[in-house]
């Protein structure tokens, strides 16, 4: 199983994205919520994220927690 985590326009991760797979949905939740600490904005299946790299110009990059620039 594979999720796509987006991050905020107002961050220093705005316009990219990380892949997490894992066995199950709550073992990726686990790994995302460790990682980013609740810090980046929403989480897609492969099927919703279709197109959206593109559409978007996102870049990939490890998983991490966003800052928000001030």
């Amino acid at each position: 199983m594979k999720l796509y985590v987006t991050y905020g326009y107002g961050s220093n991760l705005r316009n990219a994205f990380s892949v997490v797979e894992g066995s199950d949905i709550r073992s990726i939740y686990d790994t995302i919520n460790r990682v980013c600490d609740k810090h980046y904005a929403f989480t897609y299946s492969e099927e919703a994220f279709e197109g959206q790299r593109e559409r978007y110009g996102l870049h990939e990059v490890p998983l991490q927690a966003q800052v928000i620039n001030k």
